[in-house]
């Protein structure tokens, strides 16, 4: 009987290599020898593990899908490709971590409502040795089964001193085993475990004088763009740094005051909200930027990466300056008819009919108001606000005195920034100057929207 030989995969430039069993993936070899590579999604959407082939053959596991990430030539997806010689493989978009991802307990310190839906969930791990990430990276939270929910690191840990901590942004997915349960029963004080960092949309400072930065974000991919954001500024390395950030309402913009106070300090940095009406991507492409000498960053919504990614490359983006990350929900939360579970944690009411059980309900009761209050708006019923978060519109249906202003108009602080909507595209942060900026677009009474 004859024996197959192996297979052996290079990792270039650093030399790594390791075998390629017959039948798995690229990538499932490589995690299984403990080598650091670029993924995500795990299954063909996002691009993160899309690597330019050197040398050496591989054929696709199965057919690309709609939705699949779409590959140069000479590049392949090591998720969805398992190979047929040995390989050469580079990754053009992505460096060599310092250190590689690792296990941590983590402390939880905080869980914040900060938007319908939306919680900030701050962890401190239990190392003494600092955690070392690229902004932009994302962290695995581990759950009781096994299985791995990913989440972008909002902050710089490194600013948290010994503290060590790290700060995530996570929306609630409805049948989602972790946002839509697990999330509900966490507490102050208690242990998660976490593993990381991992992910390729990471800052990278630019090699060759780039003179503008344009981020692009729905919903909580904000995360994922914010510690980028944060590392821009501070690096001065960008004569002119734009957010364009996709929300459903306005209080989805959950750090619009931030953001006010970043663009007071930062003469050259700009923002602007985009309601799901519009598309983050056209309102930058209409904004003019000089897409030759601009560097993009997108994160979110997966229509949104692919479709910005085509359009700003066809408007004169080089493709080597388009990084990004899909946020994509684990599968089971993609059910039509998931089965009930217990959404909340006054939902639960522990060993009924005993001292101890009723004080631990009402105790339980009083740490979930804030998570209750961030699902109402006025005029909804408590059951309304818990059975469908994502549907809230009524902040964006709030009363409006005629026309905000636009770009043309002198700069003032009397229209609320947080109606600082684009609605046009013909009206974008970038065509004024920091003398004339102003809240741009206008918002009709009563509009509904709806995620994008």
């Amino acid at each position: 009987m004859t024996k197959t030989t192996p297979h052996f995969c290079t990792i270039a430039p650093d030399g790594l290599r390791f075998p390629l069993p017959g039948g798995g993936s690229i990538l499932d070899a490589a995690l299984a020898e403990g080598i650091a590579v670029p993924f995500s999604c795990k299954r063909g959407e996002c691009g993160s593990c899309r690597a330019q082939v050197l040398g050496g053959t591989s054929e696709r596991i199965a057919p690309p899908s709609e939705a699949a990430y779409q590959v140069a030539d000479d590049e392949l997806l090591m998720c969805q490709c398992r190979a047929t010689s040995d390989l050469s493989l580079r990754f053009a978009h992505w460096r060599m971590p310092a250190r590689p991802a690792a296990r941590y307990s983590a402390k939880i310190m905080a869980l914040d409502a900060v938007a319908p839906g939306v919680t900030k969930l701050v962890v401190e791990l239990q190392s003494a040795q600092p955690f070392q990430c690229a902004p932009g990276q994302h962290a695995q939270l581990l759950m009781d089964n096994g299985e791995r929910r990913s989440f972008s690191i909002a902050n710089l840990p490194a600013e948290t001193g010994g503290a060590n901590r790290l700060e995530f942004h996570i929306r609630r997915i409805p049948g989602g085993a972790f946002t839509d349960h697990k999330l509900a029963e966490l507490r102050p004080g208690e242990l998660l475990e976490i593993d990381g960092p991992y992910g390729a949309c990471t800052w990278q400072a630019p090699s060759e004088p780039v003179a503008h930065l344009v981020l692009l974000a729905t919903g909580t991919g904000f995360a994922g763009i914010s510690a980028i954001l944060k590392t821009a500024l501070t690096s001065g390395a960008f004569q002119t740094v734009t957010l364009y950030w996709g929300c459903a309402t306005a209080a989805d913009c959950y750090a619009s005051d931030w953001l006010d106070e970043m663009e007071d300090a930062y003469a050259g940095f700009r923002w602007a909200a985009v309601p799901s009406t519009q598309r983050v991507q056209n309102e930058a492409l209409a904004a003019a930027h000089d897409w030759a000498q601009t560097t993009v960053y997108a994160c979110g919504n997966p229509a949104m990466v692919r479709e910005a990614r085509e359009l700003l490359k066809a408007a004169g983006l080089p493709k080597d300056n388009f990084f990004s990350e899909a946020f994509l929900p684990a599968t089971q939360a993609h059910q039509d008819k998931a089965p009930y579970i217990v959404r909340h944690p006054w939902e639960k009411v522990g060993a009924a009919f005993s001292l101890e059980g009723i004080l631990d309900a009402r105790r339980r009761s009083m740490d979930a108001l804030p998570q209750i209050a961030a699902l109402m708006v006025p005029g909804m019923t408590t059951g309304e606000a818990s059975r469908s978060p994502t549907s809230i519109c009524a902040a964006w249906a709030r009363p409006t005195t005629g026309t905000r202003p636009t770009c043309a108009s002198a700069r003032t602080r009397s229209a609320p920034r947080a109606n600082r909507w684009t609605a046009s595209g013909n009206c974008a942060p970038t065509t004024c100057s920091p003398s004339t900026w102003a809240p741009c677009g206008t918002a009709t009474k009563g509009t509904t929207a709806t995620p994008s």
